[in-house]
């Protein structure tokens, strides 16, 4: 999804050529009771910061939800365990490099994972 070009003023990312714009691309991955858990990678040429909404429907039974990122070896956990009832956002719960692996898991409920990342055009 597009959502617009990055405003450089002469400071292009790392690996862009001059002539041609940076562009702002949002990616997401969803994950319910049909899809528990979905995969992901974070691309573009900056770091980026993972954002999440999920919804648990009243009288769910042991919701959860997870999101772990997995790069060069190393990875990173953010979970809730005792959601509660309703819908809830999360903003930058972790940070995420190009070339992260990243993963949604859930348990009786459904969560969006959502990031931006800055590509050459």
């Amino acid at each position: 999804m597009y959502t617009g070009y990055w405003s450089h003023y002469g400071h292009q990312p790392p690996n862009c050529h001059h002539v041609y714009p940076a562009m702002l691309v949002a990616r997401e991955i969803d994950a319910d009771a049909a899809t528990p858990s979905k995969e992901g990678l974070v691309g573009g040429a900056r770091p980026v910061f993972l954002s999440l909404e999920y919804l648990v429907e009243a009288g769910a039974a042991s919701p959860a939800v997870k999101v772990t990122t997995a790069a060069a070896g190393s990875s990173a956990t953010w979970s809730d365990d005792t959601p509660a009832e309703g819908y809830t956002v999360r903003q930058a719960v972790l940070s995420a490099a190009p070339g992260t692996k990243v993963t949604l898991a859930v348990n009786n409920a459904i969560a969006r994972l959502r990031w931006c990342e800055l590509v050459c055009c």
